[in-house]
């Protein structure tokens, strides 16, 4: 699991590097990092740790530390499909009926930032109550656990029923997007449109390969663990280790996406031309 945190941390970074560099607007920026600080902030949960718990046990000694980190891991992993709902519906928006929903969309920017803010913090705050803390258990288990029965239900009314409602939501909204977007395209090139609407049209082309990409990423996931729930024991330590190895692996596949779909290798050679331009003046 360290491993794995350590290399998630890593690609989450590079996955916040590739989207900070792309010229999208703030607020689809906002939903991408929103999106990936949740992968990158659980890897760093495990990083910094989970791997100094399972080598000095430091569970038992600093208590209350435990369920920081824990319930900080628990919390953020709430909010991984929240954003990818508003992006879907923010560009559907911006392609479909000529804007004309776009502007209202983007009117109500206060209260998308409330409900991403909202979501993961009330779980996190929720997971203090009595009996509901998550904590992270050493000696060969080296996963988080919920210590009773109400962690569980709040892991269920904040991300198993959010999940189930919210991916097919996510399929509909990104492949309305996806297949208006081609039609877009396929009629660029039938009027030889200009170079800057090409331009713009190809960074669309992008965003929703990643946000295919990332639906795929997450149905697989999202699959597999209902298998498995079905084969393990509820709330037992193979369901946990394996769920635990399962959302680091997709967590690692959905940031190299990122990196490897929205890198733009001309906007940095074109910054680096300016400043060479700049110095030589």
């Amino acid at each position: 699991m360290g491993v794995l945190g350590f290399i998630g941390s890593i690609t989450g970074f590079l996955g916040i590097l590739a989207v900070k560099r792309t010229s999208f607007a703030d607020l689809v920026k906002h939903y991408m990092l929103f999106d990936l600080s949740n992968y990158t902030l659980v890897n760093l949960c495990h990083l910094f740790w989970a791997v100094p718990c399972a080598t000095f046990t430091l569970t038992t000694s600093v208590p209350f530390l435990d369920h920081i980190f824990a319930n900080l891991a628990n919390a953020a992993s709430s909010q991984k499909l929240t954003p990818k709902v508003f992006l879907g519906i923010n560009r559907l928006f911006a392609i479909s009926f000529n804007g004309l929903y776009y502007q209202s969309f983007e009117r109500t920017k206060n209260f998308q930032y409330l409900v991403l803010f909202l979501q993961p913090f009330g779980t996190f705050l929720a997971l203090f109550l009595p009996s509901c803390n998550c904590i992270y258990v050493p000696f060969g288990v080296n996963s988080f656990m919920f210590a009773g029965e109400c962690g569980y239900t709040i892991l269920y009314w904040s991300m198993i029923l959010p999940g189930t409602i919210s991916l097919p939501l996510t399929a509909l909204l990104d492949g309305t997007f996806f297949v208006l977007l081609w039609r877009t395209m396929r009629d660029f090139r039938r009027d030889n449109t200009s170079q800057q609407k090409a331009e713009a049209t190809r960074k669309e082309v992008k965003l929703a390969l990643q946000m295919l990409t990332s639906f795929i990423i997450n149905f697989l996931n999202f699959m597999g663990l209902y298998c498995v729930t079905g084969l393990l024991p509820p709330n037992s330590v193979p369901l946990v280790v394996t769920s635990t190895f399962s959302w680091q692996l997709s967590a690692i596949l959905f940031s190299l996406s990122y990196v490897l779909i929205l890198w733009d290798p001309q906007r940095v050679s074109t910054k680096q031309k300016i400043t060479v331009i700049s110095s030589m003046a």
